[in-house]
């Protein structure tokens, strides 16, 4: 955590040499940041994108599954042939 610490440390202290104010030293360390984390913001994004898609696609297949098993309301397991416990 030092490690750390020091780094943002030393990278605001140059920041501030470069532009005389501490505000503006500590915005632009932050854009740094963010600009260096856009490969992983994007990679994020596409994940949750493709977990969407995906969830639809189980949605869909579970309509189909429900619409095709001759009862609207059981969850398809009498259709497959399982028999409820105490039946």
């Amino acid at each position: 955590m030092d490690i750390l610490v020091r780094i943002f440390q030393t990278l605001i202290e140059e920041m501030h040499g470069f532009t005389g104010d501490y505000g503006i030293a500590i915005v632009l360390v932050t854009v740094m940041i963010r600009l260096l984390l856009i490969p992983l913001n994007v990679r994020g994004r596409r994940q949750m994108e493709k977990q969407q898609e995906l969830g639809r696609a189980v949605e869909e297949i579970k309509e189909r599954h429900t619409a095709g098993s001759g009862c609207g309301d059981c969850d398809g397991a009498s259709a497959m042939g399982v028999l409820p416990a105490g039946a």
